[in-house]
């Protein structure tokens, strides 16, 4: 009222503050210290500059696009392709014939990017030749949710959204789906991964039943419950005598 201005509503006011927030925070970071990673024994890397040039980031390079969009700092952006390139070659190579074993932990402080990175190295993951993820969620549907949007939204580019004010009333693009999409929705040279998941089912034993076939990449978001995981060993043990 002091500078003659109309006035706002709260709505307005919180998406202003939000804007300008995102604003600050991508021109005002001060620092983001490099990942530590311990491994055990002489270990190599499999991703050699060499197989780093002949993979297509196509996934990736959408993920990399979808960050700079909301406003996240270069630094953080940068830090986050480093930090996912290095996890992802200290899992197996997707490319080798041999069958390997590989676990590993990574640990960050809250609010820290886990999330972002989390899903940094999945997109790698299937840019590199992974035919399958799966997700764990935890035991509650409404974090298995929470996740199956999410990566919906960051890696899939394509799953439920809301219409009308109707939650998960279509299917449709989403998240990196609006930079580029895959498969039979743009870019056909390019594989669409196929979320088997979606945000109104998990594996449950009617998509047991569909016997979905590994034909082509496929993510999984599933709780870890007893009658999920066994629908979930039951299908990989039928694709496994196929």
């Amino acid at each position: 009222e002091a500078f003659r201005m109309p006035s706002l509503d709260e709505d307005t006011v919180k998406v202003y503050f939000d804007r300008a927030t995102r604003l600050y925070l991508s021109q005002s970071v001060v620092s983001v210290d490099p990942p530590t990673t311990l491994t055990k024994g002489n270990y190599t890397s499999w991703l050699t500059e060499d197989r780093k040039n002949d993979i297509n980031w196509n996934y990736s390079e959408r993920y990399w696009e979808s960050l700079r969009k909301k406003d996240r700092a270069k630094i953080v952006i940068d830090r986050t392709k480093s930090s996912s390139e290095e996890i992802l070659g200290h899992l197996g190579d997707p490319q080798n014939s041999n069958s390997f074993f590989i676990k590993g932990l990574v640990v960050g402080e809250v609010q820290s990017g886990k999330t972002e990175n989390f899903n940094a190295v999945i997109n790698r993951a299937i840019d590199s030749g992974y035919q399958l993820i799966l997700i764990f969620s935890g035991i509650m549907e409404d974090l298995r949710l929470q996740t199956q949007d999410r990566i919906e939204s960051d890696v899939v580019g394509w799953g439920s959204v809301d219409a009308n004010g109707i939650r998960w009333a279509r299917v449709d693009k989403k998240g990196v789906g609006k930079i580029e999409s895959f498969g039979i929705h743009g870019d056909d040279d390019v594989q669409q991964i196929e979320a088997i998941t979606s945000c109104e089912t998990d594996f449950s034993s009617h998509r047991l039943r569909s016997s979905p076939a590994l034909n082509s990449k496929k993510i999984l978001i599933c709780k870890k419950n007893v009658s999920v995981l066994r629908n979930l060993i039951n299908w990989l043990g039928d694709m496994a005598q196929d």
